[in-house]
């Protein structure tokens, strides 16, 4: 009888605790809902990596598309604001493009903007240990991306086809959100070799099969940006005609993000 108590003792103790954790647990995720941080509803900032950009044709990394990635992904953490959404995407394998990162910025806001959010209180504690773990964990998505680029490298790049199929997943996004898309755009693939610059007629005959084959892009407005692009002539020439079919209209910027 003795240790049956001590045992039914033992159960609702730890019952007791389990309920004290659980929903301290629930308040203090209640209390740091940092997409309720939001107020002023700013949208996402969108960070879509074409990981084969980043390696050469040596199958090495590329030092100068590192360091353009490196500092666009800087710029766009920079630029995100409390609550404000960052969404990191890459390309897999198959040439499909995968959400590796989806979080609102953490952080406590000023306690005017508190009191405009219901039952407005935040945990200070908390949210320092949060800012590391985004901070870490972006990042961690980025390296581990351009770790993978390297090992699973392939000197095909079928860019043509992803952006193309890219429209698609624009369709989960909000038209209104920030897109950084980071590409050399350098096709390498049975519709042409870009980095046969010298030769025009590659370009000429990729254009064709491209619009045969109605690989024509979509849904590329002026909130979108490709940064990291191969500033040669012939290749810019060809995507800004390619765009133009459906007076889509993306930001095509050779260097730096800003």
């Amino acid at each position: 009888m003795i240790s049956l108590q001590i045992n039914n003792s033992k159960i609702f103790y730890f019952f007791i605790i389990f309920i004290l954790i659980f929903f301290n647990s629930l308040k203090v995720n209640a209390n740091n809902d940092y997409c309720s941080y939001n107020v002023d509803k700013l949208p996402s900032n969108v960070l879509i990596i074409d990981t084969p950009s980043l390696i050469d044709q040596n199958g090495e990394y590329n030092n100068e598309s590192i360091a353009i990635l490196d500092t666009g992904f800087k710029d766009i953490k920079a630029g995100t604001k409390l609550g404000q959404k960052l969404i990191i995407y890459k390309y897999t394998k198959d040439g499909s493009p995968q959400r590796i990162f989806d979080e609102c910025k953490p952080g406590c806001p000023e306690t005017t903007i508190l009191k405009r959010i219901v039952g407005g209180s935040c945990n200070n504690g908390q949210s320092l240990g949060d800012i590391k773990r985004y901070g870490d964990s972006s990042t961690k998505a980025v390296v581990t991306s351009i770790k993978e680029a390297k090992k699973n490298k392939n000197n095909n790049n079928n860019i043509i086809s992803k952006i193309v199929s890219l429209s698609n997943e624009f369709k989960q996004l909000s038209s209104s959100d920030n897109i950084y898309i980071f590409s050399n755009l350098m096709e390498n693939s049975e519709y042409g070799n870009f980095y046969n610059t010298d030769n025009e007629t590659v370009f000429n005959n990729a254009f064709v099969k491209a619009i045969n084959s109605n690989l024509i892009p979509t849904n590329y407005g002026n909130n979108i940006r490709i940064y990291g692009v191969e500033s040669h002539k012939l290749v810019l020439d060809f995507w800004k005609d390619l765009f133009s079919i459906d007076n889509s209209e993306p930001e095509l910027m050779s260097n730096l993000l800003y």
